[in-house]
């Protein structure tokens, strides 16, 4: 008996040792084979399923029997709520008249015309099922793109499916596999397709070049979303690309003019400016369910869902003769537009002061250029012009109040409103110690830090660890101190910030502690970053960093640490990252 006692607790022992020589000699880099199917990544050609060769059917786009294709709308149709409804009706009669099954599906190509890059598909089930698709091409460079359609319903399970299949390459013969799942999660049964997709008429680019960075760490999930693409065609329409993780174009959503700053998800829906004056809100199948205009406004950079039904915009107002210095908001039940802040009421000697060098055309006093809510009714903004972030309170009460201000002293020093300035400071140990002038406590080892100057991309970030009043505040600092509209400043005087005729080593993320109840805020961490004067940002996902640098042309994906992931080629105004779940995806 004794014997066996011993005998079962080596035995144990050698299980024991076994799994954890497994958990802990796996590597942990990129090639781990850790990663999930939804990270697009290049592998060597093993990995990669061989679906074309799975008796598939071959269709084609508009041609009968296979993939159907309404007549191309113009952009003014394509956001014309009633031009839309009418499409969901023509579909709702293509479904009436067959009788649609997981092997053969209605197929409709973009049918909406918002996703250049889309595949409607419809048929019924016996049973609640849900569904995972693949798509691949004869390209070793162009990986598979895996995704589970979200069909928004209990538990992503249904009989009557209905989906938007995007990630489609142009100029490709596209392999498509899909799967049907029962509610244990088995697989029950596969489907197989593919067809050819035309090249893109807009001049986007359907395989951008990229370098791994140093870092182990891997990428995250989601498609990267393009911002003010620049083409170097002013005759191209605008549009939105989405790139994968390998650098593939995956989707294409036209718009009129300008850009959008933001993807927002709101009920199940994308929400996105179509053009300078207007949002759309477009369902996970492309149905564009609103449209809401602006009237009198322009948009001027960002915009932000605040959560409670809002659409908190900043803006220009075409009556006034300055720009970039209004914010409204925008209520999605009804399309009301209100003006909730007037920064050239709030800091009217600052405008006044700036107004004195031109008033030859439209003031650009201030610059705002990004914003995020803090709590329910605050904002804070990123001022460009004045290297300033400024958090406002009661922003929906009428009657909205400076909260504070960070920023260097010298643009405030003549100002009424020095008063909102926040102390800088190093938090250690629990205490604050003051670095906003020669005290003896930068005397203590404390180091200090330079502010930031012409910053983008203010995001507000919660710490489940910080005290009453503390929280973090996220920014791609631009490090560029020069603004023409003011004049006031001595620009020369920052020597460590790039300025006119002088630019800078480098830009850098930012992430600022900041304190409320103390009065101070301070550099919680920071890293080097392509430079760019003006433009760029940098958007938190929950693993990595989205940074990009347009002057330089450059976007990158960073750890936590700061070490770059990898990084792609494309001037862009701005890129962040979605995983569209929710949407398109489950």
């Amino acid at each position: 008996m004794k014997k066996l006692v011993i005998k079962t607790m080596v035995t144990s022992a050698v299980l024991i040792g076994l799994i954890l020589a497994v958990f802990f000699l796996i590597p942990k880099g990129r090639n781990a084979g850790e990663q999930s199917k939804e990270l697009d990544l290049v592998t060597d050609s093993l990995n990669k399923q061989n679906i074309n060769d799975a008796g598939s059917r071959h269709l084609a786009i508009g041609k009968k029997d296979g993939i159907i294709a309404f007549p191309k709308k113009s952009m003014k149709e394509i956001y014309d709520v009633k031009c839309s409804k009418d499409t969901e009706e023509k579909l709702d009669q293509y479904k009436r008249r067959g009788h649609y099954s997981f092997e053969s599906p209605l197929l409709i190509w973009n049918p909406f015309g918002t996703n250049k890059l889309s595949l409607y598909c419809y048929f019924r089930d016996e049973e609640n099922t849900y569904i995972t698709y693949t798509i691949q091409v004869d390209d070793s460079h162009i990986p598979a793109f895996t995704r589970t359609l979200n069909n928004h319903k209990e538990g992503n399970l249904t009989r009557v499916h209905e989906y938007q299949l995007t990630g489609f390459v142009p100029g490709y013969q596209n392999y498509v596999v899909l799967r049907k799942y029962n509610e244990k999660g088995k697989l029950i049964q596969k489907s197989y397709f593919d067809f050819y997709v035309d090249k893109l008429k807009e001049p986007v680019r359907t395989k951008l070049s990229y370098e791994d960075g140093k870092s182990e760490k891997i990428i995250s999930e989601g498609l990267y979303c393009i911002s003010g693409y620049q083409s170097g065609d002013k005759n191209a329409h605008r549009c939105i690309p989405l790139y994968d993780n390998s650098g593939v174009i995956r989707s294409v959503i036209p718009i009129k003019n300008y850009r959008t700053d933001r993807l927002e998800i709101v009920d199940d829906s994308l929400i996105y400016s179509c053009s300078d004056n207007s949002f759309a809100k477009v369902s996970s199948l492309g149905k564009v369910e609103k449209v809401y205009p602006l009237g009198q406004y322009r948009l001027y950079h960002d915009f932000i869902y605040n959560g409670y039904g809002q659409l908190w915009c900043l803006v220009s107002d075409a009556k006034s003769n300055t720009v970039g210095d209004k914010v409204i908001s925008v209520l999605l039940k009804d399309g009301k537009v209100t003006k909730i802040v007037d920064f050239a009421a709030l800091f009217r000697k600052e405008k006044e002061q700036a107004e004195k060098k031109d008033r030859t055309r439209p003031l650009n006093w201030i610059d705002l250029n990004s914003l995020d809510r803090v709590d329910s009714s605050d904002i804070v903004v990123s001022s460009s012009a004045l290297s300033s972030i400024i958090r406002i309170n009661h922003v929906t009460s009428g009657y909205p109040k400076v909260g504070y201000i960070i920023s260097e002293r010298e643009f405030w020093k003549k100002s009424n409103n020095k008063k909102y300035l926040l102390l800088k400071g190093a938090y250690v140990g629990e205490k604050w110690y003051n670095l906003s002038g020669n005290t003896k406590e930068q005397e203590e080892g404390v180091h200090n830090f330079s502010n930031q100057f012409g910053q983008n991309s203010i995001a507000y970030e919660p710490g489940s660890r910080l005290g009453e009043g503390q929280y973090y505040l996220t920014m791609l600092n631009n490090n560029y101190a020069y603004a023409k509209a003011v004049p006031y400043v001595n620009w020369k005087k920052f020597r460590s910030a790039g300025t006119k005729g002088k630019s800078a080593d480098s830009s850098y993320y930012y992430k600022y502690l900041v304190d409320e109840k103390a009065g101070y805020y301070g550099l919680e961490q920071s890293y080097k970053v392509p430079c760019t004067q003006q433009g760029g940002a940098a958007f938190k996902n929950e693993r990595n960093c989205i940074i990009n640098s347009m002057d330089q042309k450059l976007f990158g994906e960073y750890d936590n640490e700061g070490k770059l992931i990898r990084e792609f080629t494309l001037k862009a105004y701005r890129v962040s990252k979605n995983t569209m779940k929710n949407v398109w995806y489950y």
